[in-house]
C-alpha cells in the first residue's frame, strides 16, 4: 500500500501509558510521517488489542489498550508494541483491555518481562498467557460495563483531590 503523509495514524506504547482509558478512538491518535511507516506492518482494525512490550516498571509492562476504528482511518502499531487480534471473533470491543488489566494476566506479565531499567515483554511469551471469557457477549457486556463505571468513578475522585489539593494550595498561601 502506498499512503502519504497525514494519511496513517500511529499508536505507540507512549499513547498506551499516558491513556487511562481501555479503548482510544482512532482519530485521536497522532498521523505518522510517511518515513516513519515501517516496511512491513498490519493496519488495525476496530476491536484490535495492543499492548506495550516496554514499560519503566514491571507494573505496567504489557500494558493493553483496543482500538475503536468506526471511522475507516488507516492505523498502525508502532514503537514497542504488540499488535494482537483475534483469529474468530469471541470478545465485545472492551473486555481484552479489562483482561489484560487483570490480576492473573498482570502477574503473568511482571513474571516474563525482563530488563533492569526498561522492562520489556515478548510476543513470542505470549503463547503461554490463558485468556478467558464469558461465552455470552451478554455476561461480557456486563463486566464491561461495570469496569467502565468503576473507571469513571476513579476519574471523578481524582479529578476531585486534584481539586482540593489546588484549594489547599491557595489556602496555605492565605495563612
Amino acid at each position: 500500500m502506498n499512503f502519504n503523509d497525514g494519511e496513517i495514524r500511529n499508536l505507540h506504547y507512549g499513547i498506551i501509558h499516558a491513556n487511562s482509558n481501555n479503548i482510544i478512538e482512532s482519530n485521536t491518535l497522532p498521523y505518522i510521517n510517511f518515513d516513519s511507516i515501517p516496511k512491513k506492518y498490519t493496519l488495525v482494525v476496530n476491536g484490535d488489542l495492543i499492548l506495550a512490550d516496554t514499560s519503566e516498571d514491571r507494573i505496567d509492562s504489557a500494558k493493553g489498550i483496543e482500538i475503536s476504528n468506526d471511522s475507516s482511518e488507516k492505523v498502525i502499531s508502532g514503537l514497542h508494541t504488540i499488535h494482537l487480534r483475534e483469529k474468530k471473533n469471541h470478545t465485545i470491543i472492551g473486555y481484552k483491555t479489562y483482561f489484560v488489566a487483570s490480576k492473573g494476566f498482570r502477574h503473568f506479565a511482571r513474571k516474563y518481562c525482563e530488563g533492569i531499567k526498561v522492562f520489556s515483554i515478548k510476543p513470542s511469551l505470549l503463547k503461554y498467557a490463558t485468556f478467558s471469557y464469558p461465552n455470552s457477549i451478554d455476561e461480557q457486556q456486563k463486566i464491561v460495563d461495570l469496569f467502565a463505571k468503576i473507571n469513571i468513578k476513579i476519574n471523578l475522585i481524582e479529578s476531585k483531590i486534584s481539586t482540593l489539593k489546588k484549594y489547599k494550595r491557595c489556602y496555605a498561601k492565605i495563612i
